[in-house]
């Protein structure tokens, strides 16, 4: 396989999972905002709550939302853009090794950006 495809498929992967890893590092802030949330749903089943402390949490929960989805958008388009980057890479290699099935590509290719999940191993693991 031509180094060119080998190079070109271990930036997709890298760039990956660097995307995946600043997803992984807002799962704690999404946990904490789901849990706030569901804090607020059961205040507002209490008779004697504060209406306003009940708007006033309302309107954080939702600021911290909208927060959250602006810095994870972004994050998701550019892994979309990577798929995009790695579709149009594998039917470069495709027209490149017409003879050569589909798995045998992917086997060839594996090797070099199985290194690259190793550098990135053990952060996407549940504790």
């Amino acid at each position: 396989m031509e180094k060119r495809f080998i190079d070109e498929s271990i930036r997709i992967r890298k760039e990956y999972l660097k995307f995946l890893s600043k997803l992984k590092d807002n799962e704690n802030n999404i946990s904490k905002i789901k849990d706030d949330i569901l804090k607020a749903y059961e205040m507002a089943h209490i008779n004697d709550i504060d209406k306003e402390l009940m708007e006033t949490k309302i309107k954080n929960l939702t600021s911290e939302v909208t927060k959250m989805k602006n810095h994870i958008e972004p994050i998701v388009n550019n892994i979309n853009d990577l798929k995009n980057d790695a579709d149009k890479l594998f039917e470069k290699i495709q027209e490149k090794y017409p003879n050569v099935t589909k798995e045998k590509l992917i086997e060839l290719l594996s090797p070099h950006v199985q290194n690259i999940d190793n550098d990135y191993d053990g952060i996407f693991k549940k504790p």
